[in-house]
């Protein structure tokens, strides 16, 4: 005889989940000493029988094979039912919404001879997006102990856009496994499948790899040849997501020294606005002090990235680092309406307080114009007395028809009370009268 499994228990939310899998499997087998890994041996008993739930169209074999798993008479328990967990609830079928969430929670407590178990019997359902999706979630575990039979298994997801994202995840495990293996694995397979499909499978192994070791991925991303514009957006790409997962792990000062290897020029750029953004989720003030200090020459877009991350979760503190910085600066010019533009989505009277305080210049222009745009939907008049003092008149005219054109369609009255009490000249009346929305987004000056 063979021994019972032990049984995992999961509880959560008041429901307990018990996952008896390997159990399950030695009640079947009992009367056999083996298992293949074509099929499941049954066994004849009474019992429960559980609802067929095999593709119809499947093989012979296949149909032998699931109905051993989904109609076997007996399963365990003294009183023949089967494990109330809610992989084995959908099998009986038609699982709950409920069951299906469930049993995406109860995957993570599988061992890997039970996540095995599951996968095959799972694959014997009739295709649907809940069955890949916990395939995915099955698959993705088997990865960690045994990804080229994970990818193997990958294949027979119907869903041809599940089915690459599994490879995908089973990529990324891989990669933080076995590196080399994996890349063989995508290499071998590259066959004819598109550049964007190649590019998205490297990825995912970079980001697995980088887990392991960022310097050694780094080097592999560094040496990559582009040729075309495809190839230099997966080189940024990767190099951003070994950046990210160095600053995750705190690994600030290593993720630094391999960006400081790179060319001057684009990638550099991007690639430290990655590095300091990512950072600023975690310390932005750390980040900024930092970029202070080190900063590069035409560190502009960093100087916005880190902002805009910064803002998002403290747009005051975020403010204070901009005021300290220097307007004469071209990093303050793009940091400044990084700022506004992530403040205004959140609120409107604290932007415009801290720009109140600001003297009018063509350096804040982008600023005072994002935010012009923001508020003319809420307060028109407000935002067109913002618009009308922006310093730069060809940005100035562009701002206040922008404005106009909303405050036409909300209130056509107010538009014109505004332009006959300010006492407007005829040619910006007339601009402002005919102002229309829609169109391209105004983005601000160049």
């Amino acid at each position: 005889m063979v021994s019972p499994i032990a049984l995992k228990i999961l509880v959560a939310s008041g429901w307990l989940v018990t996952v008896a899998v390997a159990f399950t499997a030695g009640q079947w087998i009992s009367d056999s000493p083996e298992r293949g890994d074509a099929g499941i041996e049954t066994r004849q008993g009474k019992g429960s029988s559980w609802r067929a739930a095999a593709d119809p169209s499947a093989t012979s074999e296949s149909n032998e094979d699931a109905t051993g798993l989904i109609e076997g008479e007996e399963g365990p328990g003294d009183d023949g039912r089967l494990p109330d967990s809610p992989l084995a609830r959908i099998l009986r079928g038609p699982g709950t919404q409920e069951d299906w969430r469930e049993a995406g929670l109860a995957v993570a407590l599988l061992s890997p001879e039970e996540v095995r178990y599951w996968t095959e019997a799972y694959l014997q359902m009739a295709p649907g997006p809940d069955r890949d999706r916990v395939l995915r979630m099955l698959l993705g575990e088997m990865a960690e102990t045994d990804p080229a039979g994970a990818m193997k298994f990958a294949q027979s997801i119907s869903s041809i856009s599940e089915s690459e994202s599994t490879r995908r995840d089973i990529l990324q495990a891989w990669g933080r496994n076995d590196p080399q293996s994996a890349l063989a694995w995508i290499e071998s397979n590259r066959g004819s499948i598109p550049s964007r499909l190649y590019s998205r499978r490297l990825e995912s192994w970079v980001s697995g790899y980088a887990e392991l070791d960022p310097a050694g991925a780094f080097a592999y991303v560094s040496a990559i040849e582009t040729t075309n514009r495809g190839d230099r957006w997966m080189k940024e790409r990767m190099i951003e997501e070994i950046v990210e997962t160095q600053v995750r792990a705190n690994q600030l000062d290593e993720a630094l020294a391999e960006l400081q290897k790179l060319p001057e020029g684009r990638l550099r750029s991007e690639a430290l606005e990655e590095f300091y953004s990512e950072w600023a989720r975690q310390d932005p003030q750390g980040a900024a002090e930092h970029f202070l200090n080190n900063r590069e020459e035409d560190s502009e877009r960093v100087a916005a990235g880190l902002i805009r991350q910064w803002a998002s979760a403290d747009p005051v503190q975020a403010a204070e680092f901009v005021s300290s910085m220097d307007a004469s600066d071209p990093a303050y010019q793009v940091a400044i309406s990084s700022l506004i533009e992530r403040w205004s989505n959140y609120d409107l009277e604290g932007p415009a307080q801290w720009l109140n305080e600001l003297p009018p210049s063509p350096e804040i222009d982008r600023a005072v114009a994002v935010y012009s745009v923001r508020a003319s939907a809420e307060d028109p008049e407000g935002a067109m007395s913002w618009a009308a003092s922006i310093e730069s008149e060809d940005t100035r005219g562009r701002v206040m028809q922008r404005v106009a054109a909303e405050w036409k369609e909300s209130d056509p009255e107010g538009l014109e009370g505004y332009i006959v009490e300010n006492d407007l000249d005829e040619g910006t009346a007339t601009e402002l009268r005919n102002a229309r929305s829609g169109g391209r987004r105004w983005r601000g000056p160049n």
